[in-house]
Order: structure tokens, then sequence, then C-alpha cells
């Protein structure tokens, strides 16, 4: 009965850990850029952001690229994977750095990068 009780909370515990990387991604992103080949392929301007939810829901707003964009998003290794509603689609983007302070992450040749904000 002792094993039984020790390997549930064992289960438990281990199912409901969130990695430091996961933690790390939540809150609001401000957009710094996003380039291809070094080259800027969207005007950013001030109050465009990202959010991402503790309860794996992101959002994010582009104003002048008239980009707006509701989903759920999860982390898969170093994948962060969002699927957008109302639609379905799947977009996966490789993180590329993350800090307490910057992320950046690219899908194909398409790198976005992020400073946090407070």
């Amino acid at each position: 009965m002792k094993y039984i009780f020790y390997f549930l909370s064992i289960t438990m515990v281990s199912c409901s850990s969130i990695s430091d990387t996961e933690s790390n991604l939540y809150g609001k992103w401000e957009y710094e850029k996003i380039t291809r080949a070094d080259t800027n392929l969207i005007e950013i301007s001030q109050g465009d952001e990202m959010e991402l939810f503790i309860d794996y829901i992101f959002t994010y707003h582009i104003d002048k690229a008239n980009k707006h964009a509701t989903g759920m998003w999860r982390l898969y290794g170093d994948t962060l994977k969002f699927t957008y509603e109302p639609d379905d689609k799947v977009r996966n983007f490789i993180i590329d750095k993350l800090s307490d302070e910057q992320l950046v992450f690219h899908e194909g040749d398409v790198y976005f990068h992020y400073n946090k904000e407070d």
C-alpha cells in the first residue's frame, strides 16, 4: 500500500510539473522585428505584441500589417506549436533563444524577435 501511494504521488507531480522553458514563455512579448535574411518583413509599431497565457491560449497583434490572431499554444521540446482559432491551422516555430528578456524563434527562414514586457 505504501508503494502504491508513493507511485501515485510521483506520477501526479511529474504530470503537473511545468518546465522552466515553458514558464519563461508566459507573459507579454513585444515585437522587436520579423526578418528573412536580415531584411525586415513587416513594419512593427509600438503596442504590437504577443501574449502567451498560462492556460495555453495565445494572442498576437501587429497593427500596421492588420494581423490579429488567437488560439492555443503548446511547447514540445524546442518547438512552439500554435493552433489557430477558428480554423485549426497549425504552425510550428523552433525556439532559437529564450531568456527572461528575449525570445527568438523561427518558422522556415522567417525569424521572430521579441522583448519581454514588464
